[in-house]
């Protein structure tokens, strides 16, 4: 990422300076109906089924915390980087966001790292968002976009619509801090949130 021209705030930070720099990651996980571990035509269209879903949830999520002045954007988990942004050389790593932020397993399988989700071992979709909106903020467009899909789904014969899940396992949310307010390469170690809508 370009070097910002702003100075950070002088250490220790004020409270509002603090607060003013902190992160929201909300890392989500999707069950996966099929191992996602091998390069076949059966995992890459699950796959790709499971990132449409994700990019269905999270781009409006985005637009709505966008629209009211906050930051926000998705992660493109194949890249690591943003999607609806700029980038820099770092990217935000799933895996490792999952370890610091969740305290989840890692597997090695074969030259991979893989998340161990405590419910779906290997056979889940992580992909996340960052935003600097605050927690009320992001709950709000969470809930707004959750109840949105909910009734497209209900009004749609359509098979391109994925039900959306209400059971509070189906995803995991993190508050992280990082400064500035762009998204880092790293995110410090944070407090899981267990009260967020699930996907």
């Amino acid at each position: 990422m370009a070097a910002s021209s702003t100075p950070l705030p002088s250490v220790p930070l004020t409270a509002s300076e603090f607060k003013s720099l902190l992160l929201l990651a909300i890392p989500t996980f999707q069950h996966a109906r099929c191992d996602l571990l091998h390069v076949c035509p059966e995992v890459e269209q699950e796959k790709a089924r499971l990132l449409e879903s994700f990019y269905a949830f999270a781009r409006p999520v985005c637009s709505k915390l966008r629209a009211v002045g906050q930051w926000a954007d998705l992660i493109e988990p194949c890249s690591g980087y943003p999607l609806l942004g700029e980038h820099g050389s770092g990217v935000y790593g799933e895996v490792d966001a999952a370890q610091v932020l969740l305290c989840y397993r890692m597997e090695q399988v074969g030259t991979c790292c893989m998340i161990h989700h405590p419910k779906w071992g290997l056979s889940h979709y992580p992909a996340s968002f960052l935003t600097d909106a605050s927690l009320e903020q992001t709950r709000e467009a969470i809930e707004q976009t959750l109840n949105e899909l909910n009734a497209n789904n209900k009004n749609s014969n359509s098979s391109h619509h994925t039900p959306v899940r209400e059971d509070k396992q189906s995803t995991d949310r993190s508050l992280a801090t990082s400064t500035p307010k762009k998204p880092p390469s790293r995110i410090p170690v944070s407090q899981p949130l267990q009260d967020l809508p699930a996907l």
